[in-house]
Order: C-alpha cells, then sequence, then structure tokens
C-alpha cells in the first residue's frame, strides 16, 4: 500500500521520519525543523494521518515494513537515511530486515522491539478504546490533550501538529474528529509484541543510533536494541521520556544530526 508523504522542510540529501503509533508525520516536524540542511519528508502509515487503513481489525506489523518499502521505492528515496519513533522506528526496521538497503542510515528513538515473551495485551489497548474521539473545534481538542500527559509536556508545536494535521470535520456534525481511528490505534498496540524483530537485529547491516529517554516503558529494552545491533551506537536522554522527540525537538535533531550528518 502506498502511503501518504508529506515535506517537511530543508534541503539536501532527503531524511525520513516515521512516526509512533496513534500519531502521524507532523507530530515530527518539531524535530526536522531542526535539520534545514536535508529534505525532510514525512510519512503517515497506514491508518494514521492522510493515510487510509482498508480495515480497523487487527494486522501485523510486518504490514508496516511493507508499505514502508513500497512507498519509499515509488518516491524514489530508497536508500535515505531515516529517523523512526517509537512504532514508526520498529516499522524502519522491519522494513530493512524484509527489505534490505530500504535505508542508509539509521536513527531509531525508542523503537517498539521487545524481547519476547510478550502476549500482547497492554493498558493501553482499552484507554485508546476509552479516549474521546469527537471536539467542538481544533482549538477544543488542543485544549483537551494538553491538559494532561503526555500532551502537557510537549513543545505548543507538537501538540498544534497532532490536532492540525490529525483530525477532520466531523462527517455527522459541527466539530472535528480524529482522523485515526482509535480501534486502528488499539489494535496497533497490541500487535506492538507480536513481530519477531529482536531476534533477528544481528542481520542489520546499517548505521544506527538508538536514543533513550530516561528508565521506564520503552527505555527498558532500548538499549538492548543497541546492544544486539552489530556496531550500533546508543545514546540516552536522562530527562526526557518516551515523547521526548516532541519535547526536546532542538536537543533529539542535534544528537541525531550528528550520526546522519548532513
Amino acid at each position: 500500500m502506498l502511503l501518504a508523504t508529506h515535506e517537511l522542510g530543508g534541503e539536501g540529501r532527503p531524511l525520513v521520519f516515521v512516526h509512533g503509533n496513534g500519531l502521524h508525520a507532523h507530530t515530527l516536524q518539531p524535530v526536522a525543523a531542526h535539520v534545514t540542511d536535508r529534505r525532510c519528508v514525512g510519512v503517515d502509515l497506514r491508518g494514521f494521518g492522510h493515510s487510509d487503513a482498508p480495515t480497523t481489525e487487527s494486522f501485523h506489523w510486518h504490514t508496516h515494513g511493507d508499505d514502508l518499502h513500497e512507498t519509499l521505492d515509488a518516491a524514489g528515496l530508497i536508500g535515505a537515511d531515516v529517523f523512526g519513533f517509537s512504532m514508526g522506528g520498529a516499522s524502519a526496521v522491519i522494513a530493512e530486515l524484509r527489505h534490505p538497503h530500504t535505508f542508509g542510515r539509521m536513527v531509531l528513538y525508542e523503537p517498539i522491539i521487545m524481547p519476547p515473551p510478550w502476549d500482547g495485551e497492554t493498558p493501553a489497548f482499552d484507554a485508546t478504546l476509552r479516549r474521546r474521539f469527537r471536539f467542538e473545534s481544533e482549538a477544543a481538542a488542543i485544549e483537551r490533550f494538553g491538559s494532561k500527559p503526555p500532551w502537557s509536556t510537549v513543545v505548543p508545536e507538537a501538540l498544534e501538529a497532532y490536532v492540525r494535521w490529525g483530525t477532520r470535520p466531523d462527517p455527522d456534525g459541527p466539530g472535528v474528529v480524529l482522523r485515526c481511528d482509535p480501534r486502528h490505534e488499539a489494535n496497533n498496540y497490541r500487535a506492538g509484541g507480536s513481530h519477531d524483530t529482536w531476534d533477528h537485529l544481528g542481520a542489520i547491516e546499517r548505521s544506527v543510533l538508538v536514543l533513550s529517554g530516561g528508565e521506564g516503558g520503552a527505555a527498558g529494552f532500548a538499549s538492548g536494541v543497541a546492544e544486539r545491533i552489530p556496531g550500533a551506537l546508543f545514546h540516552r536522554f536522562p530527562a526526557l521520556a518516551h515523547f521526548g522527540p516532541m519535547q526536546d525537538p532542538a536537543g533529539v535533531a542535534a544528537v541525531a544530526r550528528t550520526h546522519v550528518g548532513a
């Protein structure tokens, strides 16, 4: 499936941005804004942002990897460097494993690549299904999301981009609704442990930098991801959490640029 792509600014060699679950390409634009010497291209994964999802049923994350490869191939971006966040980082690794040389250098912020065993159950599944879906306006959505973590911890530009590019007019009345169906997001949480990527990290032949926030959550296995990829580097931001790229886009971009260069 061909995915929606977006020019996020800059000029030079392409750098592809791949977002986390429930998000879309423009939530990483604050990071791209600090990489102006690269042509920054954002990708909306299947069912997120402006990319459709044929179904809201659960599917394997291999689908995201295959979609990424197909989209970059069609866009003439095979071999581009990549910044992948959370599910986006895992999807980039899956694409590289299934289609070698999809990417050049890789920067992965807390990729969701976990050691087995994992039964696929997560509190995020039920919480996502309970999330408010309709809002009176974009402003109301920004106020609602910005009132509590994790969105209360990010820079204003990231929250505004999440709402602006992640909502659409409500087809059943005034106001806006989230573009991402909560069932699709929830099923992606459940599918996060269904891939065996952890066991195949040793086959990655790209130059990789793994980034992580402080301890806890996905940070708990990020260093293990780096240890299993031959020659991979690891950098921790102790003051940041899982939404680190949106909490300190300048700081994260600065470290990422040391790896991908100009």
